[in-house]
C-alpha cells in the first residue's frame, strides 16, 4: 500500500500508539487502524502486523458496531478506570 494520510491516533500504553490511516492502493481507498511500536533502537515507531485494513465503503458498518459497543461497555459493571466511557 502507498503512504497513508494519518487521520487519529491515540497511545494505547507506554511502547504502542493505535493509528488510523485512509490509503489508496490500485484506485481504491481504505482505512487502515494499525498498532504502532516504539522499537529500542529508533527514535521513530513502525506499524506491526496487527491491524485492520477496510475498504471505505465499510466505514458506516465500523462506525455502527463502534457505536454499539461503546452504549453495550457503558451498560456494563466495568471496574472503575480512569477513563470513563461517554
Amino acid at each position: 500500500m502507498e503512504n497513508g494520510y494519518l487521520v487519529y491516533h491515540f497511545t494505547k500504553n507506554s511502547e504502542e500508539e493505535v493509528h488510523f490511516e485512509l490509503r489508496e492502493y490500485k484506485d481504491r481507498h481504505y482505512l487502515d487502524l494499525r498498532l504502532w511500536f516504539q522499537p529500542s533502537d529508533s527514535a521513530d515507531l513502525r506499524p506491526t502486523k496487527k491491524g485492520l485494513t477496510l475498504s471505505v465503503d465499510h466505514l458506516p458498518e465500523l462506525k455502527k458496531g463502534l457505536e454499539l459497543a461503546l452504549k453495550a461497555a457503558a451498560e456494563m459493571p466495568l471496574q472503575q478506570t480512569s477513563k470513563s466511557i461517554k
